[in-house]
């Protein structure tokens, strides 16, 4: 692995530090966490991006990479924060010639400073070499990993496998954006962003720094990009997500900057068909614990998570307790 660098920027510097006395703590400057894409993406740290599969994480972030080499102020009307314009890119489907079948499509303008591995043949220990000797070329801003499940060959719901698996990219991490692609569960496709659909183990979204979500009903183009999880980094997307949308011909995501509070998003994605799922022949109302016994069942979650999406189905209470089927 790449030795510690004296040329590292003050910041990293300290956060490398492992003993601090409380005073010396106490004198240290604690500025906001520095962000690489506004209200998304920290500088450093480790990153999730979830989603359903083939809805459009791999092309939303090739997009971001684009972005950030050419030096944009913006992505998505976000603001980018880039230090170096630098992005690795780790796939571990795609191959070279698809990946330039697409990357010819998204944008005429290619730069060396965005750097494909093709990672598919490879073992994890492979992988991390080859992203440090990237790395040992010059500091970068961002490193995706495309996807964590090929990459990964654990036991995907053990918590200490998760968290041995995170640990290979500590270095890095400390060192610039880990963005992991990642699925949800097949079970929650129709659902609403919550870190509880997160596919595997429970680590994988606590390890993370920020996790985002990206949904969407597959009848639409709109799509909504969700802060689901944010420690120290930024609520900007919190409450609210940022409204996409995705041109099915190009491959290519947009945004007028629009966004829709988290509690219209069950419905947007869902719509009343997915409610409705939740009723059977003849059930005009149930009771809460029927309905929430239903959710459990159908998307592996605790009575918890189970009410509070309840909570937010929009679903009508004719009185306490008790939930009417959506009208048609």
């Amino acid at each position: 692995m790449i030795p510690h660098s004296q040329n590292e920027p003050p910041d990293l510097q300290i956060s490398l530090i492992s003993r601090l006395t409380w005073s010396e703590l106490y004198g240290l400057e604690t500025d906001e966490t520095p962000m690489l894409w506004e209200g998304f993406l920290p500088r450093r740290e480790i990153a999730l991006l979830a989603g359903i599969g083939g809805y459009g994480k791999s092309t939303l972030v090739r997009q971001l990479a684009v972005a950030i080499v050419r030096g944009e102020d913006e992505f998505l009307t976000a603001r980018l924060h880039p230090l170096h314009r630098r992005v690795i890119y780790v796939s571990c489907e795609d191959g070279p010639q698809k990946t330039a079948r697409i990357m010819r499509g998204l944008d005429d303008v290619h730069d060396n400073k965005l750097v494909f591995l093709f990672a598919s043949q490879f073992s994890l220990q492979e992988v991390l070499d080859m992203m440090a000797e990237e790395m040992a070329q010059g500091p970068v801003d961002l490193i995706v990993i495309d996807s964590l499940g090929n990459l990964f060959k654990g036991e995907q719901n053990s918590n200490s496998s998760a968290q041995e698996f995170y640990k290979h990219f500590a270095w890095f991490s400390e060192r610039t954006c880990v963005l992991f692609l990642h699925h949800i569960r097949k079970g929650d496709h129709r659902s609403a962003p919550d870190q509880v659909s997160v596919q595997g183990a429970g680590a994988f979204v606590q390890r993370a720094r920020a996790v985002i979500m990206l949904t969407g009903n597959k009848h639409s183009t709109e799509r909504y990009l969700h802060m689901e999880k944010e420690n120290d980094v930024s609520d900007l997307y919190k409450y609210n997500a940022l409204v996409l949308s995705f041109d099915r011909d190009r491959k290519r995501y947009s945004s007028t900057g629009a966004t829709k509070p988290r509690q219209e998003l069950r419905s947007a994605i869902e719509g009343e068909d997915g409610i409705g799922q939740l009723f059977k022949k003849g059930e005009q109302e149930l009771s809460s614990k029927i309905l929430a016994g239903r959710i459990m069942e159908k998307h592996n979650i605790k009575l918890r998570a189970a009410m509070d999406r309840l909570r937010d189905s929009g679903l009508e209470q004719p009185r306490h307790g008790v939930y009417a089927r959506p009208k048609s």
